[in-house]
């Protein structure tokens, strides 16, 4: 959040709900197609952000394109009835700490010794990032203004399990 102005509105609070409200006002089909998913993005993007609600409206902007493009919809990614998140989420390639850095980062682990490029192309690998931080910050919504550190190990790795398509 280095770039993000510092805000007293706090989490839950009526000025935050007021903004949240406004900010998802602006994109009527995308609340049409998926409520849940524009207030839970509104809300982080306007904690991300510091409550400025300009910036977070060019992030959720950009979110929703970016979620339209990737995945085809709104729709709720969730791991029932989805094969191959429930065959990635087995594999223990990622896992978020329970602990939390200083400032309140989430810990996400990365042991590219489980990922298999040949089971899991990018696209389905950028789908399981996806679930685990969206579910990190519905669990907790701090995470939403502190952000993440990644932590990759690379113990037991090798080039076959690296994926150049991955960004």
């Amino acid at each position: 959040m280095d770039d993000a102005p510092t805000s007293t509105i706090t989490i839950g609070s009526n000025e935050e709900q007021d903004l949240i409200q406004q900010l998802t006002a602006l994109f009527p089909e995308a609340v049409a197609e998926n409520s849940r998913l524009v207030v839970s993005l509104a809300e982080c993007c306007l904690r991300n952000r510091g409550y400025d609600f300009e910036s977070a409206k060019k992030r959720l902007t950009k979110y929703l394109s970016w979620r339209k493009d990737q995945f085809g919809d709104l729709s709720d990614q969730t791991v029932e009835g989805n094969e191959v998140l429930q065959s990635q989420m087995k594999t223990g390639m990622m896992y978020l700490c329970p602990d939390r850095m200083p400032d309140g980062a989430g810990l996400l682990f990365v042991r590219m010794r489980h990922h298999d490029p040949s089971l899991y192309d990018s696209h389905t690998t950028l789908k399981y990032w996806h679930y685990i931080v969206m579910t990190a910050m519905v669990h907790d919504p701090t995470l939403a203004a502190a952000g993440f550190v990644i932590v990759n190990n690379f113990e037991g790795a090798t080039m076959a399990n690296t994926d150049i398509n991955i960004p």
